[in-house]
């Protein structure tokens, strides 16, 4: 029984062995039979007043790099090419029924189908893996080449980074016109099955359209596929590493006008952050092509550089007015109404005015002054009882009463204790003017500085409006969203 089996299995591969060989050797005879009068350079047209149907299918691998600056668009594809060529045809029977053989692409006629928007990096050629074609009995062949493609591709940045590009492959026949070769698309889709995502770009769409182009030189029709891309940025890498630090740094300004005066910093705080704004637009401008319109980005760093400067002429402004009161300069009555009334109630700041005060003072002021011009021009007309009401100091009483008893007559003494209490009452009132005009003094700088604070928080409110606006209406501006 053993034996037996033995013998099955050595006849069975025995003649797997022969047909295997004889399958080899029809093989050869087919290629040998199909190659021996075949000429690449003529058309495989089964008519030649006939055009030869082309059908041309992309698929869509992966979107390598999209070059903004050199336009240049970089994508890996297979490519599917399917004609028929009459001078490929056998009888199955006669070759042991042999349908399909794979052959060198080179060795077969080949359509010219060139990619007609290029790059024009002549060191970067379009790269092709060259596969060999499949050859039906029926003449109908197959083609599957994968290619590296560099296309270019018209950029839009006006709404960089919020942007949606449109680039296009326009593939059509180098020498053929569309009478000699139809180009059709395979299918009515495009295929993105096995489509790998990229970094910077989210895919919305792949689409394909057949058209036709008529060259003035030229009366022939010719054949065009136009694959176009949808490619929408995605932004939130440049929302964190280029909006986020414009937007923190248009904050950290507003905070000028939130510092004091006295800490000598507010313009050094602007610069500092109106250098930096600048530094980080320089990067920017970098990496953007050169464009006729303004990127979206750009506007918006424009526009907050803008701001900040005017951020620290306003910081000037108001330590111009903060520091007006050290030229005893009075706060003008229409600004006082307006800044220190009108303005610090909306802003909710509680300033007290001394308006209400200067009077009086004044009046003081100017009743001491003709006192001191009364004592001096009429020293000698001041008598005992005007004296008395005063009751400075006992011993002044006393010697008064000694005076009496005294060598020293009561005019001579009247006179001395009158030029005595005049010097005092002087000093006294020299004094307390001094004090007035100080406090007179105190309160313009006073003013001075509320006026400089209501100065400060109504840029900060002014600014912070502008600034919120702006930046809403630049960074929403574009149709294609944040």
């Amino acid at each position: 029984m053993s034996t037996s089996f033995l013998h099955v299995i050595a006849v069975v591969l025995l003649l797997e062995y022969v047909n295997q060989t004889v399958a080899d050797e029809q093989e050869y005879r087919l290629t040998r039979y199909l190659m021996s009068n075949y000429d690449l350079a003529v058309r495989p047209s089964h008519n030649s007043s006939l055009p030869l149907r082309l059908t041309f299918d992309l698929s869509l691998h992966q979107v390598i790099d999209l070059d903004e600056k050199n336009h240049v668009l970089t994508t890996s594809c297979w490519i599917t090419q399917k004609w028929t060529d009459y001078h490929l045809r056998w009888n199955v029977t006669d070759f042991n029924g042999i349908p399909v053989i794979r052959v060198p692409a080179s060795q077969v006629w080949r359509p010219d189908i060139l990619l007609f928007n290029n790059s024009a990096d002549t060191e970067k050629p379009p790269d092709h893996v060259n596969t060999n074609v499949i050859v039906k009995y029926t003449g109908e062949v197959v083609w599957f080449s994968r290619a590296l493609l560099r296309s270019s591709c018209q950029i839009d940045i006006k709404y960089f980074p919020f942007d949606v590009q449109y680039c296009t492959m326009r593939f059509a026949s180098g020498t053929y016109d569309g009478l000699q070769v139809e180009l059709m698309k395979e299918k009515d889709h495009t295929e993105l099955r096995d489509y790998q995502e990229n970094g910077e770009f989210d895919l919305n769409g792949f689409s394909a359209t057949s058209t036709t182009l008529q060259y003035s030189c030229c009366e022939e029709p010719y054949p065009e596929l136009v694959y176009t891309l949808e490619l929408r940025r995605r932004p939130l890498y440049y929302v964190f590493n280029l909006i986020l630090p414009c937007l923190l740094m248009n904050c950290v300004s507003l905070l000028t006008f939130c510092m004091p005066c006295e800490s000598g910093e507010k313009v050094t705080l602007s610069i500092c952050t109106l250098l930096t704004i600048v530094i980080f637009f320089v990067f920017v401008k970098d990496t953007l092509p050169p464009s006729q319109e303004t990127p979206l980005i750009s506007l918006y760093y424009v526009v907050t550089i803008c701001l900040v400067a005017l951020m620290t002429i306003f910081s000037v402004l108001t330590l111009h007015v903060h520091h007006r009161g050290n030229f005893e300069n009075e706060v003008p009555r229409c600004i006082r109404s307006v800044m220190l009334g009108f303005l610090a109630k909306i802003i909710f700041s509680k300033c007290s005015s001394h308006t209400e005060q200067e009077p009086e003072l004044k009046l003081k002021d100017d009743e001491k002054k003709s006192n001191l011009e009364r004592q001096s021009s009429n020293e000698d007309k001041f008598d005992f009882g005007h004296i008395e009401q005063y009751n400075f100091s006992p011993r002044l009483r006393k010697r008064k009463e000694m005076g009496e008893t005294s060598d020293y007559s009561n005019d001579e003494y009247k006179r001395q204790v009158l030029r005595i209490l005049g010097k005092i009452y002087e000093t006294v009132e020299r004094n307390e003017m001094r004090i007035a005009e100080k406090a007179r003094k105190e309160n313009i700088k006073t003013e001075w500085h509320q006026t400089s604070l209501v100065c400060d928080r109504l840029w900060l409110a002014l600014f912070l409006i502008v600034s919120t606006v702006m930046t809403l209406l630049v960074l929403l501006s574009s149709p294609h969203g944040p």
